[in-house]
């Protein structure tokens, strides 16, 4: 926001440093912010933040380095690609991260929805909590799909739940380069996100 990078700025002149600051996706105003306050170096997690950065937001090209999301590898187990001969499992479609409007997990529940009532057997996974989290619940119940949807918490442990999900949808509207994206092609989970 632009006060915190006010403050932002202060500490980095008191303290005699530089200011960088990272942009993992945009808000309305952020882009503007940093255009305005020219002695803010900028790291884009993707091509398509420098290019927002740099077109509309008028953040000089020079000021931004682009440096994409990475992720310890070393975390992720290597994926079985091989399904148990002993019986068919009922796949399940999961999501997580932060439950707010602006992540998209109201279009998965529909989604979801429209899955069931074609008669595809499969079973759905949200993971996280966040201020949609109530409204999620009643969206579920609403939809007639809430015994085939699991809510579970954010843990240290998102990771490791990746394991169980056969397919990974991200139906966010706002991402810059989404860490979880990463996370399950990393864990060999295929994925669906939307384009932006």
């Amino acid at each position: 926001t632009p006060a915190i990078l006010r403050r932002s700025l202060w500490l980095a002149d008191a303290l005699g440093v530089p200011l960088v600051v990272t942009v993992n996706r945009l808000d309305a105003t952020e882009g503007e912010s940093l255009a305005y306050h020219r002695d803010i170096g900028v790291v884009a997690v993707s091509e398509a933040i420098r290019a927002r950065l740099t077109g509309s937001d008028g953040v000089a090209a020079e000021r931004i380095c682009v440096v994409p999301n990475s992720l310890d590898l070393v975390q992720f187990p290597r994926p079985a690609f091989e399904l148990p001969a002993t019986k068919t499992p009922v796949p399940v479609v999961g999501t997580y991260g932060i439950l707010a409007e602006r992540k998209g997990q109201r279009i998965f529940l529909r989604a979801a929805a429209e899955v069931l009532r074609r008669k595809i057997d499969a079973e759905f996974l949200v993971i996280g909590h966040g201020p949609d989290k109530a409204t999620l619940r009643r969206m579920a119940e609403d939809l007639g799909i809430a015994h085939r949807v699991t809510f579970s918490p954010s843990t240290s442990t998102d990771i490791r739940s990746l394991a169980n999900i056969d397919l990974f949808v991200e139906p966010t509207f706002q991402e810059g380069m989404g860490l979880s994206v990463l996370q399950a092609m990393a864990a060999g989970v295929p994925v669906i996100a939307s384009g932006v």
